[in-house]
């Protein structure tokens, strides 16, 4: 892995400001502030979550949607957090994590039910079985659950 302030340098210019988190030897960077729309940057297999983080800006605007959205939010740094984890592993709970996000903004008709059972059963699985992340699932999964209408 590249060093920090060689990281911090390929950064696009249109991004202005960013928090990062050095999580052993993953960066993460969110709360993006930027000019223009971008999508989802990766730096040797570091996902920048940059559509979680505006997902759940749209859900804290809403006084129903805040608890999906702290849930979402912690959940997500959870998986950043766990030292554990191999980058893959990483990415795709991140993958799982966005989905869910993006669901979860989506009006009721027009969410995908079959496949967000899919995804959050997935999701209880893997985390009740890593160790440091079943805490987190068993304080916000069934929020997420609840929320889906799986309960």
């Amino acid at each position: 892995m590249k060093d920090l302030a060689s990281f911090l340098r390929e950064i696009p210019e249109h991004i202005t400001s960013v928090n990062i988190y050095i999580i052993g030897d993953h960066i993460i960077m969110s709360n993006f502030t930027n000019i223009g729309t971008i999508g989802n940057l990766n730096y040797k297999g570091v996902q920048v979550a940059n559509s979680i983080n505006t997902n759940i800006g749209n859900l804290l605007k809403n006084k129903e949607t805040v608890d999906i959205a702290k849930a979402i939010g912690e959940l997500t740094k959870a998986i950043g957090a766990e030292e554990n984890l191999q980058d893959e592993t990483r990415q795709d709970l991140l993958d799982q994590m966005e989905f869910i996000s993006g669901q979860a903004t989506a009006a009721a008709e027009q969410r995908k039910s079959g496949m967000i059972r899919r995804t959050i059963n997935d999701l209880a699985v893997y985390f009740a079985g890593a160790g440091g992340l079943a805490a987190s699932w068993d304080m916000w999964g069934p929020v997420i659950m609840k929320f889906f209408g799986l309960t």
